[in-house]
């Protein structure tokens, strides 16, 4: 138990109620550093239209699950707020809201690590150069904490990169299982 709590307490917890269990913090922490440094240089190095479908998607999953709207929360982790603040809400409806939670978030985790594989397999030339983060549309000081985490790699080691993060929070909250069938 206390080697679990120590996996996921590298993460950064984010708080969003009293309530919230200590499990859900700190995962919404770590999938939200996921979002904001690691998965947006997927969409800088990409520009195939086929690839540009499946990014929007991972955007609009990570963003709802993922991504806090200014001082709210993400869409997903208000609605989980929401139901702790019930009165009267039952500790299973918690329990139940919250594996739904890490369940749909570990599934969005194994597709980008699918795709990052996928991509390595298809072998793109462009890939073989150094990254140059480019058409990353963030925040200054994000842009620069992705830049330093990148910095000396090519495409193929970013994309190794990124689903070395993907897997490695889907094994601190040990959610290996967690994965929509083909």
């Amino acid at each position: 138990m206390e080697e679990n709590l120590a996996r996921i307490k590298k993460y950064p917890p984010l708080q969003f109620h009293q309530k919230a269990g200590i499990e859900i913090t700190h995962f919404y922490g770590a999938l939200s550093e996921f979002a904001r440094y690691y998965y947006p240089v997927l969409r800088s190095l990409f520009r195939e239209a086929e690839v540009r479908g499946e990014l929007n998607r991972f955007d609009d999953a990570l963003g709802f699950m993922a991504v806090p709207r200014g001082s709210l929360p993400a869409k997903r982790v208000e609605d989980h707020m929401l139901l702790l603040s019930r009165k009267d809400v039952k500790e299973l409806d918690i329990e139940k809201d919250t594996s739904n939670y890490l369940k749909e978030s570990a599934f969005i985790l194994h597709e980008v690590m699918d795709f990052c594989d996928a991509a390595i397999q298809k072998r793109y030339s462009d890939l073989e150069n150094p990254y140059k983060p480019r058409d990353l549309f963030i925040d200054e000081s994000e842009k620069r904490k992705i830049v330093d985490l990148f910095k000396g790699l090519t495409g193929y080691g970013v994309l190794m990169k990124v689903q070395e993060q993907a897997e490695q929070i889907i094994e601190d909250f040990r959610l290996q299982a967690f994965k929509r069938n083909s």
